[in-house]
């Protein structure tokens, strides 16, 4: 059991991995470039007033399991970008309040393509991973490419805007039930079919999205 020393406060940690905090969902915290790498005996110290304190005490702290080793993002950067992975998201919500992975493509873009000290990922293979490369492993044919006779479905987006918020819990679930929501800035319009269903970030009311039911035929080009 290691502790993380916030100001005056002394949080146990419950693996040696806590000792690690990875930037990217807290903005302005990054403890590796604060000159606080974790202590021989496991302890990081973290100047005071950073997100733990904040927020009335109801900031969410975020401890993933793996891959953010050594202060380093290189193990994701590594397998993000091999020719077998492909970037999705298969949770079909049995952790929604625990975690929010919805943020994962608006973090793509912001993080790996713009924000990243050292080596970015082009803009264009990016969003070509999170379109067309999924829709293609799925089987989805008629999506995922801005051409002719494809579904019009498709995001307008200012990047230079384009940011993640910290997640926060909402209890907007059936009965009251709890789960985390993670909103994004910098998304002028949401298309679907033609029809835009958000306009910076607001519901519109437009429902033209459909129930998929296997396969879709890829169309000629």
């Amino acid at each position: 059991m290691e502790s993380i020393v916030v100001g005056q406060y002394r949080i146990t940690a419950l693996s040696d991995g806590m000792s690690r905090l990875p930037p990217m969902f807290f903005p302005g915290l990054d403890p590796c470039q604060h000159g606080a790498g974790p202590d021989p005996d496991g302890t990081i110290h973290i100047p005071t007033g950073c997100f733990l304190i904040q927020g009335d005490g109801r900031t969410i702290l975020f401890h993933p399991g793996a891959n953010y080793t050594d202060c380093s993002d290189a193990n994701m950067a590594s397998m993000l970008r091999h020719d077998h992975t492909v970037m999705a998201l298969g949770d079909g919500g049995a952790h929604y309040g625990l975690i929010c992975d919805a943020s994962y493509t608006t973090h793509a873009l912001t993080y790996w393509t713009r924000d990243r000290k050292g080596e970015r990922w082009p803009l264009a293979w990016a969003v070509q991973q999170l379109t067309d490369v999924p829709a293609r492993t799925i089987g989805l044919g008629d999506r995922g490419r801005l051409a002719v006779g494809y579904k019009a479905d498709l995001n307008l987006i200012d990047l230079g805007r384009l940011r993640v918020a910290a997640p926060h819990p909402v209890h907007n679930l059936p009965g009251g039930g709890r789960r985390l929501e993670q909103k994004a800035e910098g998304y002028c319009a949401t298309i679907v079919g033609g029809e835009v269903t958000y306009r910076e970030g607001a519901f519109t009311g437009a429902l033209p999205g459909r129930l998929v039911r296997g396969a879709r035929l890829a169309l000629s080009q």
